[in-house]
């Protein structure tokens, strides 16, 4: 009997997308685990799933090889419905450890470039993430490779957000260049999953409300905090008239956005987003705006597509 039967179709589908092999079986007995590439010539990380124990399953993360010697191992266990958080969860932590990794690399030998010749010192990517990109003489550059979630994060916002594609990506890891694909920034890839990826922006938000957080459990009072916040950094807002729940804001020439709160129920709230010409600027504003009132378990997907999950919106 497979005791994995039930949670094969999660993992197997998990695995395809980071461009893994699961294997069945070690020693004889069954076992499912598949591998993630890190930096030449020597690394390499493993993903192993546990059989599932009066309805809850476990999951490492650890290295099998590094080129510095570290031994890296971590651990997670959740309720069997919540594999896939599971899965994003320790492949997170692979990427984490491959960018720390990489501090002991010269910055100009690391994954995240800036091409030579193309900047335009427009200090974008300094005053997003400051502590990853440096201004030069006649263009900026990587000063360190990013190694936290954050500043991964905050680093995939700066290709983004900047004026010209000169920041770059030539690493292999499968997950942010799965990200890089769904945000329309493929070709930034030097060896992309495929240039013709379509992109797939995300659009809702779903989120908890933490004992630290400033927030109150009702949508409306959400979408009241955040009208008046928006109003209070220089947007434009719509009066709430008989919309109290949906937010219209606008940050040039009165084009707006909209912004919808729902209560999702089980504690966790929601935020939908519409807007027809700067989507993905929104979702970052609607981002930074919910990081900033200590909300958890941030959660983005793309309506319709509920294999777009992803605790980042890019």
């Amino acid at each position: 009997m497979n005791p994995f039967a039930g949670m094969d179709p999660t993992i197997e589908e998990y695995v395809k997308a980071n461009g893994s092999t699961l294997f069945t079986e070690w020693a004889g007995e069954p076992a499912h685990f598949f591998h993630l590439p890190g930096h030449p010539p020597f690394e390499c990380f493993q993903v192993s799933i546990n059989p599932p124990r009066a309805g809850r399953v476990a999951v490492f993360a650890r290295s099998i090889d590094t080129n510095d010697g570290s031994e890296l191992e971590e651990s997670w266990e959740a309720p069997v419905q919540d594999l896939s958080s599971l899965l994003v969860k320790a492949t997170r932590a692979v990427q984490v450890w491959r960018n720390c990794l990489q501090q002991n690399l010269p910055p100009s030998d690391g994954d995240f470039y800036v091409e030579p010749g193309c900047c335009l010192l427009c200090g974008v990517p300094e005053n997003i993430a400051p502590e990853i990109f440096e201004t030069g003489k006649n263009h900026c550059f990587v000063k360190r490779q990013p190694c936290l979630p954050d500043e991964i994060d905050r680093t995939v916002k700066a290709m983004w957000s900047s004026e010209v594609d000169c920041i770059r990506y030539r690493g292999h890891d499968a997950v942010l260049l799965e990200r890089l694909a769904r945000a329309g920034m493929a070709d930034q890839a030097d060896y992309p999953l495929r240039l013709d990826a379509p992109a797939g922006l995300r659009n809702r938000v779903s989120f908890g409300i933490s004992t630290e957080s400033s927030l109150s459990t009702s949508p409306a009072l959400i979408a009241s905090v955040f009208r008046a916040d928006m109003v209070a950094s220089g947007k434009t807002v719509l009066p709430a008239m008989f919309g109290r729940k949906t937010v219209w804001v606008s940050w040039f020439q009165n084009r707006f956005h909209l912004v919808r709160f729902t209560d999702e129920g089980a504690g966790r709230f929601a935020a939908r987003l519409r807007s027809s010409i700067a989507l993905q600027g929104l979702a970052w504003l609607v981002d930074d705006w919910l990081r900033t009132k200590n909300v958890e378990n941030i959660h983005w997907e793309a309506t319709g597509d509920p294999l777009s999950g992803s605790p980042t919106l890019m």
